[in-house]
């Protein structure tokens, strides 16, 4: 009966055993397809992020230069006015010259031809003298040097009034020359400012073009926002849904206490325990703008965004389970919020300088149930 029992016993203590290890090897391996089904689309969602990101970055590039071009054609055309209302004005005096030439002319014409007409009356004159008169004129003189003398006068008369009428005809036609002159250049003036006209009008139709590709880009930015907004809210509801799988991923990682390095060129500075026992981190030193990682998986518990900081400036606090956390301080940029998941490797945020610093550099704090350790004895290369 002993033997039977202790058989029956063993029977089911191994069938226990064998059910035991096949639910948890079960367990694991669901655990496992859903840690790694979660990490392949976090980085599915997170390189489409990078792409509209970039994508953004370009459209932004596009904007600026189309703006700056719509800036350039709208001065042009703004130099190219100025020039045509340069060109209207001396236009303007161009007319007035002309028409005070025209009225030059006129006037020298309506003297001509008073003076022609004057002459002519005289020649009338002189031909409507009787021959007897001119005889009687003549004869009256008493020596030949009077006849003389008489002839040269009325010669005189005739002369006079001849040079004057080609000194006039002289006169209108240099004013005729003149006016010559202005209009062409009237007409220079006027052909440049249709020119100019032509360099506006054109210009015009490229900043109509221009406004409406801007814009054009403006609404596809838009688009391109709402597309990343999306998938953001996307990366929150699997952050959201992956906490389980996520939890059981960091705590079996983090039981034993082992941490990635947060950046990949760094030299240490000050090390835990530096200054007398008061520096409860490590430093470490880089450059300013360099990707700083989760060293493990965990959750952000903490995030500071502004301000001093109590000193650490701009930071992030991340726990890790089994009651290990990290806090990252002095950061120039934080990517993460607080309730986030972060994988091991994941940017969290850039190298800075805030807070009470004097350099660009990372301070990095490992607490375990609270109490500051020095991670470096916890921290595989």
């Amino acid at each position: 009966m002993k033997k039977l029992f202790k058989f029956f016993s063993f029977i089911f203590i191994s069938l226990f055993v064998v059910l035991s290890t096949f639910i948890h090897s079960g367990k694991k391996i669901a655990d496992t397809y859903r840690t790694n089904n979660f990490s392949e689309k976090r980085e599915r969602f997170l390189k489409t992020k990078e792409e509209i990101e970039e994508k953004l970055n370009l459209l932004d590039k596009d904007i600026k230069e189309k703006e700056r071009s719509l800036d350039d054609v709208s001065t042009q055309i703004k130099i190219l006015q100025e020039q045509i209302d340069q060109i209207n004005l001396h236009s303007s005096k161009l007319e007035q010259e002309s028409m005070a030439k025209q009225k030059e002319i006129e006037y020298s014409n309506q003297k001509i031809e008073q003076d022609l007409g004057l002459l002519a009356k005289k020649i009338k004159v002189l031909d409507m003298i009787p021959a007897e008169t001119l005889f009687e004129l003549f004869s009256s003189s008493s020596t030949l040097s009077d006849i003389f003398s008489k002839l040269s006068m009325m010669y005189e008369i005739v002369c006079f009034t001849g040079d004057l009428v080609n000194r006039l005809r002289a006169e209108a036609e240099r004013v005729k020359v003149q006016q010559t002159e202005l209009n062409e250049y009237f007409e220079a003036v006027r052909f440049e400012h249709s020119v100019v006209q032509i360099k506006k009008d054109e210009l015009e139709k490229i900043k109509i073009n221009n406004a409406k590709e801007c814009e054009d880009l403006r609404n596809e930015r838009e688009g391109v926002e709402t597309e990343k907004d999306k998938i953001e809210d996307e990366l929150k509801a699997l952050y959201s849904h992956g906490s389980t799988v996520a939890s059981r991923s960091y705590n079996s990682q983090t039981e034993i206490g082992t941490f990635s390095p947060p950046l990949s060129n760094y030299k240490i500075g000050m090390r835990f325990g530096d200054n007398g026992g008061k520096h409860r981190g490590v430093d470490f030193l880089a450059c300013y703008g360099d990707e700083i990682c989760a060293v493990a998986d965990g959750v952000v518990i903490q995030v500071n965004n502004s301000g001093y900081g109590s000193g650490w400036g701009l930071y992030v606090t991340i726990d890790h389970g089994s009651g290990y956390a990290t806090r990252y301080a002095h950061m120039s940029v934080i990517v993460v919020q607080v309730g986030q998941r972060v994988l091991r490797g994941d940017v969290i945020g850039y190298v800075g300088s805030t807070g009470d610093s004097s350099c660009p550099h990372l301070h990095l704090e490992l607490l375990k149930d609270g109490e500051r350790r020095d991670i470096l004895s916890r921290m595989f290369p």
